[in-house]
This record gives C-alpha cells, structure tokens and sequence, in this order.
C-alpha cells in the first residue's frame, strides 16, 4: 500500500500540471481569439481627420476658398492611401447665388472582379462577354456591378456668416461623413471586391447637391443599370441615433423590396456582427407609424417608414430609380415626421433640437455635450458596416476568387457562350441520370458533325 501511495502522488502532479497548463494555453488561445475579432477598430484615423477639417477649414461653404482646400486635402489623403483619384470639376447654375463659381468631385474608382451568375434570370453584362471557369466541367457567364459611396465636404455656412455663427466649423455636417467615407478607403486599401466600388467626395453639396448632381449627369446609361447602390453619408456624429434609410423611389408600386434590399442590408451587417454588443453600436430604420403626402400635394398618403424627407446627395441618383442608402444621425422617435429632430436631448432648445446648420455644430461644445469618443465610434463602425455591405456583394452572384479571375476567358461571340453554357447543362444532366442514354436535341447535336 505505501508503495501504491507513493507512487500515485507524483502521478496526480503530472496531472495537475497537465491540466493548469491546457487551461492557460485554452485562456491565451480565447485571449488571441478576443483580439483578433475586434470590430471597427480602426484607430483614430477617421477622428483626427474630421477634427482637422473642422479646426482649420470651418466655414467651407460652397465654391469657397476654404472648400477648395479641403478638396485638395481629400486629394492627397486618397494619393496617401494609395489610391490614383480623379477631379471632375462642375459649375454652379448659370441662376442663383453661386453663378459662375466651380467646384470638383473627388473620385477614386477600385475596379472589382465581378460575379458569376446563380440564375437563368438574364443579367446586364459588359461587352465583350467574359466566361468565369470555375473548374474543368463549369463555364458561368460573369456580369459586373458597381456600388457608389459618396459624401459631400463643403458646409451649409460660409465665411459671410462668421458673425452670426462665430463657433461654427461643421464637425457633424460634414466632416464627420468625409472621416467615414476616407476612413473606409484606408480600410479596403489593397482589398478587392466583387463590385467596382467608386468612392466620391462632393463638392458644393449645399447648393442643391451640385456635384452629385453633376456627378450623376454623366453616367452613361449601361452604368446606370449597373449601379446596384448609391450610398451617402451625411451628418453622422451629432444626432441622437444612427439612421439609414432607402430612397423615396422604393415607394413606387412593386419596387418596395427591390430598391430596399440594400437597405434591410445594412442590418443584416449589424446583427451578423452583433455591434450593439460588441461595439455599444446600431444602426436603426425610421420606424414611424405616421403618414405623410407623397409626393407632395398628390393626395396620396403612405406611411413614413425605411425612408427619409431631408435631402441630401442621394437625390439625383434616387431621381434615376437607383436604390439608395442614406446614413445619418438624429431622432425619429416621434409622433409625426415635424417632430423629428437631430437631438431629444435637453439643452438643445436654444436651437429647437437641430445641431446640423447651427452655431452649436463645432467641436468644442459637441466635445463636452457628446464626446469626441462617439465621433470615432460612429465614423469607425460606419465603415465596418459599409465594408460588410462590399463583402456581402450582388444578390445574384458570387463574387469570383482571386484565382477565377485569373482563369477568366474573353469571349466576343455570344453563340459560344450560348454553346458553352448549354454543354455545361447537359453534363450536369447526364451525371444526374447516372449515364443514362439521352435523346433528343443533345442526341442530335452529337449526330451532326458525322452528316
């Protein structure tokens, strides 16, 4: 027995340590797994960005000088990035206060690599048509998407208006959406997608959208079939919540899910990702029970739900039935769409709950009112969810690897492509009928050739 006792304690220490040392090694692994799932964490990039813009060019009303130098910042922040942008400059109305001044979109343009095809629905594709192989016995026909994410940078006050807003620098409206919209550039810097992405800074977005406007008049009709999404941000620091919302043309009769499939989207990123957990940060829809006029003095009423009323750079694309995707901060917690506000908050009645397009819209007091961590975290998480929604890609598609794209074969007849995708079909047939003989057009097609 004492050798037995002897023997087995030594045993019962191997063990224990055995056991201390998976634990730890369990401990350190969920550790590393902690680390590496962090969300958003994109630093303070975005933050430092915003502020800069607000401290130094606060009154960047359209056309001005200070507008102008903040598009040749935005410039050289995407050239810093990596990126090639592109200037396309515009005009203001030949009517108007702004008559004869000019300004410029900022663009950069990430081509992508395209999806295959899921269905038999036909899709818009590019001329000359490229065949995907997937593998040795698979040829998909390949069509391409585009999404546009897009904010403008200029304020809704100028330096004329120095006296009557002395504190004013637009830090909410909208430095904030400019921060998001380069914060995202940073983050897919070297990444591609399925989607050609376009990103654009708007110039003279407070006189009547302008450059998105302008922007849109020169897409040709083949990109604008194409463009599954125009996302623009606006104002996403200041207001209570963080709201998106689809476009008023998704009201027309049977395009309600088809033109806020992009939207319903965006939460679906939220929840896969669980950021209202894991980043105390969600992403919400007008959920009003009120109805208003639309459009305006038609006598039809529809419920104010999933879209807005305040314009923004969306319009001209939403104009075009493209779907849209607006994201800004405010509070439409509301018993009718009048009440809806940037803010519920107490203290704000000096400006009746607005902060866009008010003296209060300056880094100083939003500092002290809100905090600037909330200005990281809703330009930070912005950008997560935008970035998930490129990931997601084309309801229709999958996007192609790395390695399809290299196994991509241009194709310029149509009849081959037609001949490539019916002998794909009816290989899969014959596998699915375990060999079976066939008969009919396949048989006949094989006959030919030996007439």
């Amino acid at each position: 027995m004492g050798l037995g006792f002897k023997t087995r304690r030594p045993l019962q220490l191997v063990c224990t340590g055995l056991v201390f040392t998976i634990l730890l090694l369990i401990i350190s692994g969920c550790s590393n797994e902690d680390e590496e799932v962090a969300l958003a964490d994109y630093g303070t990039y975005g933050r430092a960005l915003a502020l800069e813009i607000a401290e130094d060019y606060p009154y960047r009303g359209p056309y001005s000088e200070a507008a102008a130098e903040v598009a040749d910042l935005i410039y050289n922040e995407f050239s810093g990035l990596g990126y090639e942008p592109q200037r396309q400059s515009f005009s203001a109305s030949e009517e108007g206060e702004f008559e004869g001044q000019e300004s410029e979109n900022i663009i950069v343009k990430i081509p992508g690599r395209g999806f295959y095809q899921l269905s038999e629905e036909e899709i818009l594709k590019p001329e000359p048509q490229t065949l995907a192989m997937l593998d040795k016995d698979e040829v998909k026909p390949i069509f391409r998407r585009q999404v546009i994410i897009g904010a403008h940078y200029d304020t809704p006050i100028s330096s004329s208006q120095s006296e009557e807003y002395p504190d004013y620098d637009g830090i909410s409206d909208n430095a904030s959406g400019i921060a998001a919209l380069l914060t995202l550039a940073k983050e897919i810097q070297g990444e591609t997608f399925g989607y050609d992405v376009i990103l654009v800074a708007f110039g003279a977005g407070n006189d009547d959208f302008r450059g998105a406007r302008s922007f849109a008049s020169e897409m040709s009709e083949d990109e604008i079939n194409s463009t599954d999404c125009v996302y623009i941000l606006q104002n996403i620091y200041a207001g209570d919540k963080l709201y998106a919302h689809a476009g008023r043309n998704s009201l027309e009769e049977g395009h309600l899910y088809e033109r806020r499939r992009k939207l319903y989207e965006t939460t679906d990123v939220v929840l896969e990702y669980n950021l209202p957990y894991e980043n105390d940060m969600d992403l919400v829809f007008n959920q009003m029970l009120s109805t208003i006029e639309y459009p305006s003095e038609s006598g039809i009423r529809v419920q104010y739900r999933e879209f807005t009323t305040h314009n923004s750079d969306y319009v001209p694309f939403d104009d075009m039935d493209i779907p849209i995707v607006y994201i800004e901060s405010g509070n439409y917690d509301t018993e009718s769409p009048s009440e809806v506000r940037d803010t519920l908050r107490n203290g704000y009645e000096e400006t009746d709950g607005w902060i866009a397009g008010t003296n209060i819209d300056n880094q100083e007091f939003l500092s002290e009112a809100i905090g600037l961590t909330l200005l990281q975290e809703r330009i930070n998480n912005t950008a997560f969810i935008l970035k998930g929604c490129l990931e997601k890609g084309a309801y229709d598609g999958i996007a192609l690897s790395p390695d399809q794209m290299e196994d991509e074969e241009e194709v310029t007849n149509t009849s081959v492509i037609n001949d490539l995708t019916d002998q794909n079909e009816t290989d899969q047939s014959e596998d699915s009928a375990g060999g079976e003989e066939t008969t009919g057009t396949v048989e006949e097609a094989e006959e030919a050739p030996a007439e």
